[in-house]
């Protein structure tokens, strides 16, 4: 017994739309259930107890999580290991500011694109964080000036300062830096858990809590689940 045309159409395309929400929907509650996920592992800290600092934990915390962690003393809130930023020193008459570089200018400075040196002098503007520290956008030196055009700023949050360098700027890490880039935007001082989504549509799951003596910043960003999981997407494909 013959099928008629049109049946074997409305059947074919019942089949194959069945088959394209399966491959859309199960990419969809793949991530949401890989983003739940990773916020519970990452709500997991375990790399402070009985108000000490466990740093081999830490160490481990970073790498099987993937994640960046800041730590700060809640009472004065000075960073921890200062040394995980790169930053430099800039004397004036008034004080000494502690100056780290911006996400960009931390990465042209990695690739020797860019350099500061003692005694030189430079003009500053900056993006004030607490304390003393600053988050320097723009830089300005007698033969270049560098400056990071992803921040946006209303001109009232910005701090122009000049001086000397005092000491040369050191290595740290990439991620560290990266992660003051949510500084003008957010209070990263406050208690909380929530994911984030800038402009350019990068995203972020932020958590900030207090343990015994220390603020625990903690920051992964989000990376699309088919990066992560490459055979995932090969997986629905196929199945299609």
């Amino acid at each position: 017994m013959k099928l008629k045309p049109k049946l074997i159409i409305i059947l074919s395309s019942i089949f194959f739309l069945t088959l394209l929400l399966d491959f859309y929907l199960g990419n969809l509650y793949f991530e949401k259930y890989f983003r739940f996920a990773k916020i519970k592992s990452l709500e997991k800290i375990d790399f402070i107890s009985n108000g000490k600092l466990n740093s081999d934990k830490l160490t481990e915390y970073k790498f099987s999580k993937s994640a960046d962690v800041i730590l700060l003393n809640k009472y004065t809130n000075k960073f921890i290991k200062q040394s995980d930023f790169t930053y430099f020193i800039l004397k004036n008459k008034q004080q000494k500011n502690i100056v780290f570089l911006s996400p960009y200018i931390n990465k042209v400075f990695l690739q020797n694109k860019f350099s500061l040196n003692k005694n030189e002098k430079v003009i500053v503007k900056a993006i004030k964080i607490f304390n003393n520290y600053l988050m320097a956008y723009e830089i300005e030196k007698k033969d270049e000036t560098i400056k990071d055009f992803d921040i946006n700023l209303n001109k009232s949050k910005i701090v122009t300062l000049s001086g000397e360098v005092y000491t040369t700027p050191n290595k740290g890490l990439e991620t560290a830096n990266e992660f003051l880039e949510l500084y003008p935007y957010l209070d990263l001082t406050a208690v909380q858990n929530r994911s984030i989504e800038l402009k350019d549509k990068r995203k972020f799951q932020l958590i900030t809590t207090d343990i015994d003596r220390f603020k625990v910043l903690i920051f992964y960003k989000f990376k699309p689940v088919n990066e992560i999981f490459p055979m995932l997407k090969l997986y629905f494909s196929m199945k299609i």
